[in-house]
């Protein structure tokens, strides 16, 4: 498994946008302040009757480079409340903000983060699924993704080309077949 804090790569250097959306919406108190503080940075944030909504899109500089963000008031507030919650996050942003002094929304591996929320609330929230459209204005076409997060799995597809339906659903029975057998 990756850690909580990577560089993301892509070769194609032709895809122009990336657009995300996180489904389902979150429970906020399922979140540690440490996981929101990151998450906010990431995505776009819609907070509605104590749920926290997830959308993003980015440029590739976004993905490649992304934005610094200083360590503030907020962070060391959110660090301190959550070590005991999530001990190995809260390591991962210590050492980024030792090596870099910040961090970069492009390096956190918000798909760990998603993990890690949904492992100790099972009742609460059995998946994450993220559905992610790539926009190549160079070739004129689009190319989808779809990322399933159970707390015992990450499963991805990017699906494009003329077997992209016959691929998409060799995936879905593959996750679906594996939480089916899960106890």
């Amino acid at each position: 498994m990756r850690g909580y804090l990577y560089t993301q790569r892509r070769t194609d250097m032709s895809t122009d946008f990336v657009d995300a959306v996180v489904r389902p919406a979150i429970p906020a108190k399922c979140l540690t302040q440490v996981e929101t503080w990151l998450l906010r940075r990431v995505f776009i944030t819609e907070e509605k009757d104590n749920y926290l909504g997830f959308d993003g899109c980015w440029t590739l500089n976004d993905i490649f480079q992304g934005t610094p963000v200083s360590p503030d008031e907020e962070l060391e507030r959110a660090l301190a409340a959550s070590r005991h919650v999530c001990p190995e996050l809260c390591t991962a942003v210590e050492r980024e903000i030792a090596k870099t002094s910040e961090i970069n929304p492009a390096s956190v591996n918000y798909e760990a983060i998603f993990q890690a929320i949904i492992r100790p609330h099972p009742n609460r929230l059995d998946h994450i699924s993220i559905a992610r459209c790539y926009r190549d204005s160079r070739r004129s076409y689009f190319n989808e993704g779809f990322t399933l997060i159970t707390a015992t799995e990450i499963g991805s597809i990017d699906i494009e080309g003329v077997d992209s339906e016959a691929r998409c659903n060799e995936f879905m029975k593959t996750v679906f077949g594996r939480l089916c057998q899960a106890p």
